[in-house]
Formats: C-alpha cells, structure tokens, sequence
C-alpha cells in the first residue's frame, strides 16, 4: 500500500503538469514555497489541509481529487 503522502504528492504533480506547469508556475501561483512544493510531490512532507486547500484552488480542481480513496 502506497504511502498517503507520496499518492498525495503524486496527484498534486500530475495535475500540475496537466496544466503544463512547472513548480515554479504552481509555488508563484500559490504562494507557496517552491522547495517545500518540490517535497511535498515527492511525498517527503506532510502538506496540512490548508495548504491542501490552497494548491487544490491553484490547479482549479477540487481538494476531493487529491485527496479521494487516500
């Protein structure tokens, strides 16, 4: 079973790189830290629901698509 973090991140890049972002595009965006983005894709932190919220707003797709079946 995969990690919850690394799924999370997972998703969180793919749907960045649907919109044909880079991290940087996504951490401008956001107003997130694009080191902190870059860790949280590959699973290495753990993103509060906050922030979740904040990158799911970002890539304009509801928070429910990052976080479904985790």
């Amino acid at each position: 079973m995969p990690d919850v973090a690394t799924e999370f991140g997972k998703r969180v890049r793919e749907q960045r790189k649907l919109k044909g972002w880079t991290q940087t595009d996504l951490s401008v965006a956001s107003g997130l830290n694009r080191s902190y983005l870059s860790d949280v894709e590959r699973g290495k932190r753990n993103i509060t629901l906050r922030q979740a919220k904040v990158v799911a707003d970002t890539l304009e797709i509801p928070l429910r698509e990052l976080l479904d079946g985790l």
